[in-house]
């Protein structure tokens, strides 16, 4: 029996290429800061723009701060300044591959992040402000609340930008929800 072809598209804002083959690897385990990666990724939403998506939200688009870091750190950006550099140019690339289609790139961060707590990540407060056409934060019930956390870490346009991720509202549900504040 044949195996099934692959198919390539080719972005036109980056010029590289992404491929779907009979063995697809999932998107989650590649890893969107090595160089033939942030060409990719960036691919792929544009692709996803051009389809018509009207928002994109990434939610693993840093370097990794829990885990066994010891086995990933080979090649690791040594600062933080430099992780944030290499971040902030990924974001860059997604943000010109999505522009042309008006979709609106999204980026979930964790509480850590905005109030400084964590800063090896690559990921700033002022770096979601400038890139983040919405704000994904988990509703974990800590204060201050996920919207005064942004006005505290300077990020504009309050309940606008926030998207609020909820627990499940069944009861034993492990599903969760996403809810534009203010309600609509």
């Amino acid at each position: 029996m044949p195996s099934p072809p692959c198919w390539r598209s080719r972005c036109s804002a980056c010029s590289a290429c992404w491929r779907f083959s009979s063995k697809p690897v999932p998107l989650r385990r590649k890893r969107p800061l090595r160089l033939r990666r942030r060409r990719t990724l960036p691919c792929l939403c544009g692709e996803l723009a051009e389809l018509g998506f009207d928002e994109i939200v990434l939610e693993h688009y840093a370097f990794p701060v829990q885990g066994k870091l010891d086995r990933i750190s080979k090649g690791r950006p040594a600062g933080a300044e430099e992780r944030t550099a290499r971040v902030t140019a990924f974001l860059t690339q997604v943000q010109q591959a999505a522009a042309p289609y008006g979709t609106k790139i999204s980026l979930r961060v964790e509480r850590d992040t905005l109030t400084g707590g964590e800063s090896s990540s690559g990921i700033t407060a002022p770096l979601v402000e400038q890139y983040a056409g919405r704000v994904w934060m988990a509703e974990d019930g800590l204060l201050p609340a996920p919207l005064d956390l942004l006005e505290q870490a300077g990020i504009t346009g309050g309940t606008d930008r926030l998207v609020a991720i909820t627990p499940a509202r069944t009861e034993g549900s492990q599903v969760v929800q996403a809810v534009l504040l203010p309600a609509q």
